[in-house]
């Protein structure tokens, strides 16, 4: 029986620390926090490299962009190209290993048929990041008014102005903000704030999906509008 006990115990500790390090997460991302708060605790040498490069394309474009940790901002405007402004952070235990993290940390970025696709691969992420180090890259990015945005974010805020084009927008952690959109909206947030406004999506669909987070939709016109929030209050307003 006392080795019943022995063993049961530690995996009760576990479980229960487990439980606790999502609610944790959950919480910090729930509020904004930053992303330093719940990662990379300990690691205090930084290093960090900015980035600016504009791709030409020709309206209607497409962007696809996958980040896992930093903020994606993006706004429409009177261009005929794509810029991307970026910023990769890296928090380590020394300058050395910071600075070599910081070099390895890549931006793939791919312009093929009028689509510009940017990847930040972490295949090896939790031997990198998550508790032990900060990795991230925040994007801020302008693109052309026509242009249609793809967005997948794991952990990090992320905002479209603007655009003249259709949007599907999918997170994880943090917060997403949406303003002055002329076209279709499909938004999948698991943990933060949605706020919408001035929507006009015509015969289009307007669509949310939040398991834990608010819904704020202030002046929408979509031929069919969808909210729907699992843990979370849901407000439309004309």
């Amino acid at each position: 029986m006392r080795s019943k006990w022995l063993i049961a115990v530690p995996i009760l500790l576990l479980i229960l620390a487990l439980c606790a390090l999502i609610v944790l997460v959950g919480v910090f991302a729930f509020t904004g926090s930053s992303l330093s708060s719940i990662h990379g605790l300990g690691a205090n040498f930084r290093a960090e490299e900015s980035i600016t490069e504009s791709f030409p394309v020709t309206s209607p474009a497409v962007l696809d962009i996958d980040n896992s940790f930093g903020w994606i901002h993006i706004t429409a405007g009177d261009v005929d190209e794509i810029t991307m402004e970026a910023r990769k952070i890296v928090y380590s235990f020394s300058k050395a290993d910071a600075e070599a993290e910081l070099e390895n940390l890549e931006i793939i970025t791919t312009l093929a048929d009028n689509k510009l696709t940017i990847d930040v691969p972490m295949d090896d992420l939790p031997s990198r990041a998550g508790f032990v180090k900060r990795l991230e890259v925040e994007f801020t990015i302008t693109v052309p008014m026509e242009t249609s945005v793809i967005v997948n974010s794991d952990f990090g805020e992320v905002s479209l102005v603007g655009s003249s084009g259709s949007a599907d927008i999918t997170a994880g952690f943090g917060s997403i903000d949406v303003r002055d959109l002329n076209g279709s909206l499909t938004i999948s947030n698991q943990n933060g704030s949605t706020t919408i406004s001035n929507i006009r999506a015509d015969s289009e669909k307007l669509q949310v999906n939040s398991s834990f987070g608010d819904i704020n939709v202030n002046g929408a016109e979509a031929g069919s509008i969808y909210l729907k929030s699992n843990n979370g209050s849901i407000s439309l307003e004309d």
